[in-house]
């Protein structure tokens, strides 16, 4: 079995912009993405989607608006325990729920319910624990703190925030494959 190479440089910083910051170019992004095989296969989807661990290198920057000054999260290895505590947080939850006694479809939709939760507090915890530094956005306080959450909840949102947590995930998950 042949081997991919890498999709992104072994020394690159991982550095994430969200999909809906302003500084992207959606019209160029829009117009390369039509169909489906374009959009999977496009720099700016693989980027996303964490196949280039965020490495945000010069083909993805062209898709950036001329002069653009986005946000830049700059993520972060999360130590192998702190990312395993979050990870088994989210599993145990979700084996909890499977060992209550209720039919088959309440289960079903009771797991699908509390499972978008649980995956949005463990991406809150990623963000909380997996940021380095944010460029482009003023930040009062100290990064990993109580009140860094709190002031990200009315900066940028919880959506944002459990996105870039969840970018925090995929990169460090890509680190022990």
């Amino acid at each position: 079995m042949a081997l991919n190479p890498p999709e992104y440089s072994v020394d690159h910083i991982p550095v994430l912009i969200h999909n809906t910051d302003t500084a992207w170019d959606a019209e160029k992004i829009n117009e390369e993405t039509k169909t489906k095989k374009q959009l999977v296969n496009h720099p700016w989807f693989k980027y996303f989607a964490g196949y280039t661990r965020y490495d945000l290198n010069e083909e993805v920057l062209g898709y950036l608006k001329p002069n653009a000054k986005p946000v830049k999260f700059y993520l972060k290895e999360l130590p192998v325990d702190v990312l395993a505590d979050i990870n088994l947080d989210t599993l145990e939850e979700k084996s909890a729920l499977c060992r209550k006694d209720i039919d088959n479809k309440s289960l079903q939709k009771t797991i699908e319910t509390t499972g978008i939760q649980m995956d949005l507090k463990a991406n809150l915890k990623a963000f909380k624990n997996g940021i380095d530094k944010i460029e482009n956005l003023e930040v009062e306080s100290r990064i990993g703190s109580d009140a860094f959450i709190e002031e990200m909840k009315r900066k940028i949102g919880i959506r944002v925030m459990a996105d870039v947590g969840g970018a925090v995930r995929v990169y460090c998950a890509a680190l022990f494959r």
